[in-house]
């Protein structure tokens, strides 16, 4: 292909083009990771929350009852930060993918 462009005397443009698409695509990117990260923060701070809760909770119960089995604070602990990661995971995931495919799309724009 390159030497088609350089062939028919089109090096220039076909370079002007692809900056032009780089830079759009670019510019798609930029908002979609600042997003991505403001809803990771605001979700992490929500398993935050919960995790003090969970410890406030076996921490009354302590207090209260003297019979809190430690067993059973760990797993409610371990659950909490299972939750979170739940919470945080799928829309990372789905903007990842969303921005792979819209980088398989520039590939196929320029080089086909």
């Amino acid at each position: 292909m390159a030497d088609a462009v350089k062939g028919f005397g089109q090096t220039k443009r076909f370079i002007a083009n692809t900056e032009t698409r780089i830079d759009r695509n670019q510019a798609c990117y930029m908002p979609a990771m600042t997003i991505n990260r403001w809803l990771a923060v605001r979700l992490e701070f929500l398993g935050s929350c919960l995790m003090f809760s969970t410890a406030l909770t076996s921490v009354s119960a302590l207090l209260i009852s003297n019979s809190v089995d430690a067993g059973l604070v760990g797993l409610m602990m371990t659950y909490t930060i299972s939750v979170t990661g739940v919470l945080v995971c799928p829309p990372l995931l789905r903007l990842l993918g969303a921005l792979y495919v819209d980088d398989v799309e520039l590939v196929g724009e320029v080089c086909l």
